[in-house]
């Protein structure tokens, strides 16, 4: 049960510039060979900080960043495997 004074924000950031995550371990600036690099098109941490601070002084629950992601949490709803397939090519992962 919550409590009335303590409020929950859930913040959801698509690929954040220099943070991305590979097989468990930090890619440490490199670059998978064949993936998009996500320095050029990743979020930057202020952008994700800023929209953060600006969702919890709101109250809202669940923000996902940027805002089109909601139209790709949408479509995993409706067609999982669509979404997977368009990260895998993204992040080139190998095909299931």
């Amino acid at each position: 049960m919550e409590h009335p004074a303590v409020a929950f924000t859930c913040v959801l950031p698509c690929t954040v510039q220099g943070q991305a995550f590979f097989g468990g371990r930090r890619r440490q600036g490199r670059h998978t060979p064949g993936a998009a690099n996500p320095d050029e098109y990743g979020l930057t941490p202020e952008a994700v900080a800023e929209r953060s601070v600006e969702a919890v002084d709101r109250g809202e629950k669940l923000v996902l960043i940027p805002g089109r992601a909601y139209v790709a949490h949408t479509l995993y709803w409706i067609a999982p495997s669509v979404v997977a397939r368009i990260a895998r090519k993204r992040y080139n992962y190998p095909p299931m």
